[in-house]
């Protein structure tokens, strides 16, 4: 998420806020890991004051050696569904789970935004976004979508599913 002030990303500060208010009001933590957000998730929760009391911290896993080596990702998982797909951000969601044992929440997203550049293959068109996140000791729950746009776009409209997921889960719970 820019600096601007957008239509679409004041709609995610404003779900950013809803989300806190959230997780302030049932004394919950949480804790990402992001790879296809590279950080912007967390981010954009930092934008609203009162993060700190709710925001354990967010791991960063663009590559797949790091979701291996900070994750605990199976090089086995990465190579038979690739980077980029339900079994590897459930993979991601239960090793944030393990580096932040007192988040109350967890979640992980991974996808593609755009096209390649270079040599990187990815394992899902562009547009691709998965998510998986749940409460701490329940069930895990994965999502994934079809997003078109350009890859700002694509970023600005995972981050907010993911905050609209989040705060669905917390209503319903």
């Amino acid at each position: 998420m820019n600096k601007g002030n957008s239509a679409e990303e004041e709609t995610i500060r404003k779900s950013a806020a809803e989300l806190l208010d959230q997780l302030k009001a049932r004394g919950l933590k949480i804790a990402f890991a992001e790879s296809m957000t590279g950080g912007l998730l967390s981010g954009s929760l930092t934008w609203i004051a009162g993060a700190s009391s709710v925001l354990l911290g967010s791991v960063v896993c663009y590559t797949k050696e790091s979701k291996v080596r900070l994750l605990g990702v199976s090089e086995e998982l990465l190579l038979d569904n690739g980077a980029e797909s339900a079994e590897v951000t459930r993979a991601m969601a239960e090793g944030i789970s393990r580096l932040f044992p007192d988040a109350g929440i967890v979640l992980a997203i991974t996808g593609s935004a755009s096209q390649p550049v270079n040599d990187y293959k990815i394992s899902s068109p562009p547009g691709k976004v998965f998510i998986c996140f749940g409460i701490s000791g329940q069930e895990l729950f994965s999502r994934d979508w079809n997003l078109n746009g350009s890859r700002e776009e694509i970023l600005n409209q995972a981050i907010l599913l993911a905050f609209e997921s989040l705060v669905e889960l917390l209503e319903s719970s």
